[in-house]
């Protein structure tokens, strides 16, 4: 018999991440969504897998926080997907 394992993602380490980055340069509007939100309201047995974590954040914000990520020499790639409201 063949056990395959089951990979696991970790979220915290990349949520703090983010939140101190957001913090540290005054954003306070921002909401966790994706796969790792819905964690909240699912038993264990239907969360499904992930490999990142989703936040949303004002389209306002995008400059500030690109420029924030660049001077940690951090890239950003723009994704065909999301947009403005």
């Amino acid at each position: 018999m063949v056990i395959k394992q089951i990979p696991s993602f970790d979220p915290n380490p990349s949520l703090k991440a983010a939140h101190d980055l957001l913090q540290e340069i005054g954003i306070e509007n921002f909401a966790l969504i994706g796969r790792v939100a819905t964690w909240v309201f699912l038993p264990t047995d239907r969360q499904q897998f992930t490999k990142d974590v989703d936040l949303a954040v004002l389209t306002g914000d995008l400059t500030k926080i690109e420029e924030a990520l660049k001077q940690k020499g951090l890239k950003t790639y723009p994704l065909p997907i999301g947009g403005e409201l």
